[in-house]
């Protein structure tokens, strides 16, 4: 009944697709979803068929399977278990369930040697883009060596594979090894034994870098935690090799000592304290992970124990911070441990574990920070994890991190209105993690809030409070910006002006902090959005085309990073800055392009609230399902 019903327009489409076969053939190329609709095309379905109108879907079927993404091709004999296990690596970025994926690669590649070297080669790949790739190898790697996989000695034939020709990254496949030495997944004690035993270490004493790479190894692993009779051994083998373990020592003191005397200097009310940056290129791995080590160590020396009153299951909503212990919540107050790392101390230990890109450590770092009540080092921490999102993720730390920030949040805010600073990238974090879940939920109301009075004030417009005032002192323009909930056109003008006005005195003065404005440009936008992007994009367009100051250095990256400001503004900046610009000052006009381009490509000066901006616009997001 059903198909009598439905005949006519069956062969309808059947009419439409031998037109197209005929006359349209490039609009059945569709690589994608041919595997869900080739059956269409069989030539028992479509009725009248003739033996042209046959080969020419045999030609479109072809077509399609040749430019189909090999995942869609797996039942193809012809693709390699290698290749094959390549395209499940690329098509799954951040396997949610590692036990299970680990199951997978093994069915794709049986053999546990054959699957380890695959899985370096796809790890330590230059054409392949993101570090988060590193620790999802080290976590297959360790499942493997725990199934009976002789990993060591995978990773040793890979090193001595390696040419420098070779598409590959041997620091990736050092700092592979490195992770699992941490976790006694990798034996350097067999290692340095198979450097002697094979001669590797007796013939001619070379520098470091002309060294083979499996031999080069010996200078870029951990020490810390090893035993001491591995520590002497491996100092024998530097010694054969030419190399002083003395001096890599005494390196390593000096490095410690710089960084020791920056974060003893760092301003707590600095937001861009400058410090000059250590060139890596002069110290080899084995120092770099023992600065990593001291600095996860004195962190968490900087932490003290007070008396504490925290709800764990409190979210994001006001509690009462005098609130007692009871028998529902024994454990509701207790001594806490609270971190005194200040926000630019933060600051040079995340350019520090960056530059290193030492993630493992930096994610132990921020867990130990995370107990800090400070509001602008929570929102470093919260952009942080935003930035860094997949690879904390591929670590298996940003979901406990991420709700290590929120108790941390709840907790300042009890006594605190909601910030805006911590709230944005913890809803953005949230979002993507468990997208509608009851805290994502009340984390977007929770950032709705920030833009609005306490519900128990009485709406009155700022404008009230202007009057004559002189806004000359950060105290005034915060008390006009809080004394009402509404402003009119004239008075927000008034307002903006006088902020931009010491925007531009305070960038003039070197020494002088850029804190607030970010902070005051956010909370003057909620009042009317249009008004104020207009006035921003003029002002914005006329600081761009002025000489020196640290406009486009410091004040657009904040003023991105409040989301004041969108990532198209700065072409929009040389659009309407430039073309006045080069009738005043031709000289000037390319080097104020090359400003505004340093803020929209991704580079290593950029503040990390606008990093997140960029990454989002040069990297799909991470969304975990």
């Amino acid at each position: 009944m059903n198909a009598r019903i439905y005949l006519p327009i069956t062969q309808r489409l059947q009419k439409l697709v031998l037109i197209l076969a005929d006359s349209y053939t490039g609009c059945l190329v569709l690589p994608s979803v041919w595997d869900k609709y080739k059956h269409l095309f069989h030539p028992s379905t479509i009725e009248n068929e003739s033996g042209e109108t046959a080969a020419v879907f045999e030609s479109i079927s072809e077509r399609n399977l040749r430019l189909a993404h090999p995942t869609l091709r797996f039942h193809d004999e012809s693709i390699s278990s290698p290749n094959r296990l390549l395209a499940l690596l690329d098509s799954t970025s951040f396997p949610s369930k590692i036990q299970d994926f680990s199951s997978r690669c093994r069915s794709l590649v049986p053999d546990g040697r054959e699957a380890a070297l695959t899985l370096l080669r796809w790890a330590s790949s230059t054409h392949r883009e993101g570090n988060y790739r590193m620790y999802i190898a080290v976590r297959l790697l360790r499942l493997w060596n725990e199934e009976g996989v002789e990993t060591d000695d995978a990773i040793l034939a890979f090193l001595r594979s390696i040419k420098p020709s070779d598409a590959v990254d041997h620091r990736t496949v050092y700092r592979i090894v490195a992770e699992l030495v941490r976790c006694k997944h990798f034996s350097v004690a067999r290692y340095l034994q198979s450097l002697i035993a094979t001669g590797a270490v007796s013939g001619p004493q070379r520098p470091p870098s002309e060294q083979p790479y499996h031999v080069r190894l010996v200078t870029e692993l951990p020490l810390e935690r090893l035993p001491q009779h591995v520590l002497i051994l491996r100092d024998a083998v530097l010694s054969w090799l030419g190399l002083e373990p003395k001096k890599e020592r005494q390196k390593a003191a000096a490095v410690q000592g710089v960084m020791a005397k920056q974060l003893r200097t760092a301003s707590a009310s600095s937001l861009f304290h400058e410090t000059p940056r250590l060139l890596w290129s002069q110290h080899n791995m084995t120092t770099q992970f023992g600065l990593s080590d001291w600095l996860r160590t004195r962190v968490n020396s900087d932490v003290e124990h007070i008396e504490e009153y925290v709800d764990e299951n409190c979210l994001v909503r006001d509690t009462d911070s005098d609130r007692p212990a009871n028998a529902e919540n024994p454990n509701a107050s207790a001594p806490r441990a609270q971190s005194k790392i200040n926000a630019s101390q933060f600051y040079i230990i995340r350019r520090l574990m960056e530059d290193t890109e030492d993630f493992s450590y930096f994610a132990d770092i921020i867990g130990i920070t995370m107990s800090s009540r400070d509001p602008a080092v929570l929102a470093a921490l919260g952009d942080t994890l935003l930035y860094h999102a997949r690879t904390f993720y591929a670590i298996g730390a940003l979901e406990p991190l991420s709700l290590q920030l929120m108790r941390a949040y709840s907790a300042v805010r009890r006594s605190r209105p909601p910030d805006r600073n911590v709230a944005a990238p913890l809803s953005e974090l949230f979002a993507r993690l468990a997208p509608g879940s009851p805290v994502a939920r009340a984390l977007q109301v929770e950032l709705s809030r920030c833009g609005q009075r306490l519900a128990g004030a009485v709406c009155s417009p700022a404008s009230d409070a202007m009057g004559d005032a002189q806004a000359d002192s950060d105290e005034d323009i915060d008390r006009i910006l809080a004394s009402g909930t509404t402003m009119d056109e004239q008075t927000l003008q008034r307002v903006f002006a006088k902020i931009a006005g010491r925007v531009d005195a305070m960038q003039l003065a070197d020494k002088q902090p850029l804190a607030n404005f970010g902070r005051w440009f956010a909370v003057l936008r909620g009042f009317n959005e249009a008004r104020f992007d207009s006035l921003l994009s003029d002002w914005v367009a006329a600081m761009a085309g002025k000489p020196g100051g640290r406009f486009l250095t410091e004040v657009f990256p904040t003023i991105a990073g409040f989301m004041c400001l969108s990532m198209t503004a700065p072409l929009a900046c040389l659009d309407h800055g430039l073309a006045p610009l080069h009738q005043r000052n031709t000289a000037n006009v390319g080097q104020v392009a090359l400003g505004v381009l340093t803020v929209v490509l991704p580079t290593e000066d950029l503040c990390e609230r606008l990093s997140v901006h960029v990454s989002d616009v040069l990297h799909p997001k991470l969304t975990v399902v």
